[in-house]
């Protein structure tokens, strides 16, 4: 069955009136927004007022969106959930069930459906894979490593349409993306990123038979994600 939405959205962590890559952000919410038919001086004005109205103090992650079907734009101000320190994911059988891989938006209800059958099994999220090969995961971005978790990072997915991920962007300005078999997977250590928990190593692996596996060591993600937010600027008021 094929859920999609008529809403473009992002979303983003707001600490203390900090957002890491504010600016991206609002690029990709806008460039999404106005393909999808918003008129781009509204979409900068109701950013610019969101500036002026987010709350300065406290940790929220806010979802901003744009609904073609009725035009509107709009944003929910949510508290922030409890952040996790480490992810395990589920590698379901079947593949990638995206309509429009590139934004985010669309196919959240298939998404928020393939996390909720991976928490089910007792994983975080699910990795997208096509072709017998990873993409990414349904609510953020794989970084592998070769070797044993000491060796070099790379991401997986060359070849597919995947979202453009702002943390990884924030992390590394260039990285090789390679392509990775889905059976191979549990054999890189790996870091998942995302806006909302920063990047978080890979504990287990839930395979599409049920059978957990532990993750390869992953290194230490607390410098990185130090790093992250020692960048972030303080989010501007207009």
């Amino acid at each position: 069955m094929t859920m999609c939405s008529a809403e473009v959205v992002d979303s983003y962590l707001l600490d203390e009136g900090k957002v890491v890559g504010w600016r991206e952000h609002e690029s990709r919410f806008l460039a999404m927004a106005v393909a999808a038919g918003a008129e781009e001086r509204a979409v900068a004005a109701f950013l610019a007022q969101l500036r002026r109205e987010l709350p300065r103090r406290g940790r929220w992650f806010p979802k901003i969106s744009f609904d073609s079907d009725s035009g509107k734009l709009d944003v929910d101000v949510r508290p922030a959930p409890r952040l996790r320190t480490e992810s395990t994911l589920w590698l379901p059988e079947a593949g990638d069930p995206r309509v429009a891989p590139r934004v985010k938006g669309p196919d959240l209800p298939v998404l928020a459906a393939l996390r909720a059958q991976a928490q089910e099994l007792g994983a975080d999220d699910a990795v997208l894979h096509r072709g017998g090969e990873v993409s990414e995961a349904a609510h953020g971005t794989l970084l592998l490593f070769d070797g044993t978790g000491g060796g070099e990072s790379f991401v997986p997915g060359a070849g597919q349409e995947v979202l453009e991920s702002i943390t990884l962007r924030r992390t590394a300005a260039e990285i090789d993306r390679r392509r990775v078999a889905v059976a191979a997977l549990p054999e890189y250590a790996a870091w998942l990123g995302s806006s909302l928990h920063g990047w978080t190593p890979v504990t287990q692996w839930v395979l599409a038979n049920g059978e957990r596996r532990q993750a390869c060591p992953a290194p230490p993600t607390a410098d990185c994600n130090a790093a992250l937010w020692e960048a972030a600027e303080t989010f501007p008021e207009g």
